[in-house]
């Protein structure tokens, strides 16, 4: 009941439909859904890549053994869930890696239109000492009001630049928390999973260590957890 597609050329529409037909073949022969999560997992199953995924899903169906939409369910969370997330926050941090970017050339483009107006300044004050007569300040003067109403709109622009990416910014954060949780959470039963079990044990025992508070730690085992889960 194992299947494997292999070529040079993983863009290849033949290869990527030949995969398409084994994962829709797989689902119709033992009867699930054909929704997205399932198709998914029988994809990835169907080309081979993840060889643990392939390992388990064949020892399920090995003699009139079948897979269950719980079944499914665990699968996915298990083994496609987690790339998934990986991938997901890859993105995001990338993504506030470039607006991170993006602030780093307005702070460096403000920081040059200071520069020149404080050379406009001490060009201006410099032309007002040497200044002859009334024309001559006067437009020494008008210069430097020119080069304060362009400074004036420049930090202007660089104000709201600022404050958008900061909205940018703060939405790209909860992405990444919003990714964090999910990483964290087992997609069956929406309780924590193991990674969140690890890192809140490790979190209790040093604030613990830290107050010399008692720590107790409660483990229950439910008998026949498949029947509940199934149903």
């Amino acid at each position: 009941k194992g299947f494997s597609i292999m070529g040079s050329d993983s863009g290849s529409q033949h290869r990527t439909l030949a995969i398409a037909a084994i994962a829709l073949g797989k689902i119709v022969e033992l009867g699930l859904p054909a929704d997205p999560r399932s198709y998914e997992l029988w994809y990835v199953y169907a080309t081979g890549k993840n060889q643990k995924l392939r390992d388990e899903i064949d020892a399920a169906l090995r003699g009139d053994s079948t897979l269950t939409e719980s079944d499914i369910d665990r699968l996915h969370a298990q083994y496609i869930s987690p790339t998934r997330n990986a991938g997901d926050l890859d993105r995001v941090a990338n993504r506030l890696n470039d607006e991170v970017g993006q602030v780093v050339k307005m702070i460096n483009a403000a920081v040059s239109s200071v520069e020149r107006y404080d050379e406009q300044l001490s060009e201006g004050t410099a032309a007002a000492n040497n200044a002859t007569n009334e024309a001559d300040l006067r437009r020494v003067i008008e210069d430097l009001i020119t080069a304060t109403f362009s400074m004036e709109r420049e930090n202007s622009s660089l104000k709201e630049q600022l404050e958008a990416s900061r909205m940018r910014s703060e939405k790209l954060m909860q992405e990444i928390e919003a990714v964090r949780v999910e990483s964290l959470t087992d997609a069956l039963t929406q309780v924590g999973n193991r990674q969140h079990f690890d890192d809140t044990l490790t979190r209790e025992i040093a604030r613990a260590g830290q107050s010399n508070a008692p720590l107790t730690l409660l483990m229950v085992d439910i008998d026949h957890f498949k029947r509940i889960n199934d149903e």
